[in-house]
């Protein structure tokens, strides 16, 4: 037992550096980031009722992998979305999401923790039960604060245009593109 676990920590010694570079608190190089929070999403279709009805709150989820070109300046790609559960009323799992590139900037010096970012891509939109999904063209803006090292508020926004996506109550309409919006806690390992 021993003789394992020596030989165990010598080998978790060799595959582990013992100093990580990729985590040294400065905005530059690699990035991995995730966040969450509430938001709202609105969507557009051919619905004889109602052609844009905004639903109840949604958990707002999103993740972003990357580089920190200097301290002020990221690229990375990203998923956000939100999944609120009630579509026209009906208590079922919707969710809306882009998917793409982003950038983000700080402003002013490298020390500023005010920054902005957009980011283009597929935009997505799917129900859980039989009503399918559709994709098309996606786009992402946010604004945020990083009130401590690592940690941020953001305000975010999202569009996809979509390819016609059937809801589940009125076969015969469409969705045509859905908006969301959501206010997140975002961390970030820099």
């Amino acid at each position: 037992m021993r003789n394992a676990l020596a030989l165990a920590l010598v080998m978790l010694a060799t595959i582990v550096p013992a100093r990580v570079d990729a985590f040294d608190d400065i905005r530059k190089g690699f990035l991995l980031g995730g966040s969450t929070g509430l938001g709202v999403q609105g969507y557009s279709a051919d619905h004889p009722n109602d052609s844009g009805s905004l639903t109840s709150a949604a958990l707002a989820t999103g993740i972003r992998l990357g580089w920190g070109l200097d301290p002020k300046t990221e690229l990375y790609l990203f998923n956000g979305g939100l999944t609120s559960f009630a579509f026209y009323f009906i208590p079922i799992p919707y969710t809306s999401s882009v998917t793409g590139l982003g950038f983000r900037r700080y402003f002013s010096g490298s020390t500023s923790r005010v920054f902005a970012s957009v980011g283009a891509g597929l935009g997505s939109s799917s129900a859980f039960v039989t009503m399918g999904s559709g994709s098309g063209l996606g786009l992402m803006g946010n604004v945020g604060w990083e009130y401590a090292k690592h940690w941020s508020v953001e305000l975010e926004g999202t569009y996809a245009n979509l390819a016609p996506v059937p809801p589940f109550d009125y076969p015969n309409a469409t969705i045509k593109s859905a908006t969301t919006i959501a206010l997140k806690i975002s961390g970030t390992a820099y």
